[in-house]
């Protein structure tokens, strides 16, 4: 697969998403009441649990089966909950959730998920709404990314703002366009300021012409648009006036005082 991402988007990318959605090694459900497991990925129906790779109970490799029947469960006990009145999983911390299932998710089965993951929705976004998302500042990429991750891949159907101004690498309109609805969701809060921090920096990258594929998150971006390497490389143009009246000798007044002055030193 040709790499689109900045080798310092991948580099980051736990540091940024871990802290909005949490590392979790055992399928829970979400705010909206979705099965989900690892850094926030949805596993919504059993066949998708089934495809994770990397499942295990009590350190051995759990089967097919075995991911069935915790995912069933699940589902199982908070219908039940809803019925009875009680309180819904989907409204309690994840470890509430632990208890139903079995199998488990080790490290590094996780990561090797949040980067497929990552990967397919990159792929969609290039191949269906940004197809030069390669040459976007690293910042831009990253911002982007967590938008994909809330909302999936195919989120720039809905927030059509934002990617009229992405496709024109309009970072501030980004910047403006990038909020996520928080209502019953406060956890999107904080990802929300995020993302505008990225887009921010990116708009300050390209103002700086400053190099894309360097990431400046977590901290904001501040470049001197106007660097030495940039600088003007045209003479100034004279103001326009009549020219000096010269003295005896060839020196204008001001040529004369300078002169003066070092004779007398």
């Amino acid at each position: 697969m040709t790499q689109i991402l900045h080798p310092s988007v991948l580099a980051a990318y736990h540091a940024y998403s871990e802290p909005l959605e949490g590392r979790v090694s055992s399928m829970y459900l979400d705010v909206k009441g979705l099965i989900t497991v690892g850094v926030g990925n949805l596993i919504n129906t059993p066949d998708t649990a089934v495809a994770v790779k990397g499942w295990v109970i009590d350190g051995r490799p759990a089967t097919d089966r075995e991911v069935r029947e915790d995912w069933m469960a699940l589902r199982s006990e908070d219908d039940r909950r809803l019925r009875t009145g009680e309180r819904s999983l989907r409204k309690l911390h994840w470890k509430y959730a632990a208890p139903y299932t079995r199998v488990r998710l080790p490290d590094e089965a996780i990561d090797a998920l949040v980067e497929s993951k990552l990967h397919q929705f990159v792929a969609h976004m290039v191949k269906h709404h940004f197809p030069d998302m390669a040459s976007w500042p690293a910042d831009a990429q990253l911002g982007t990314c967590s938008m994909a991750w809330a909302c999936g891949p195919g989120f720039p159907l809905t927030f059509k703002n934002f990617a009229k101004a992405a496709k024109a690498q309009d970072w501030l309109g980004c910047e403006a366009s990038c909020n996520l609805k928080s209502d019953g969701n406060p956890g999107v809060i904080p990802r929300n300021r995020q993302a505008k921090l990225c887009f921010r920096n990116a708009a300050a990258v390209k103002l700086a012409r400053s190099d894309v594929r360097v990431l400046h998150w977590p901290a904001e971006c501040v470049l001197n648009p106007y660097s030495e390497t940039e600088a003007p490389t045209e003479p100034a143009v004279p103001h326009p006036g009549p020219a000096p009246t010269p003295l005896a000798g060839g020196f204008s007044v001001a040529e004369a005082i300078v002169r003066d002055a070092l004779k007398g030193r």
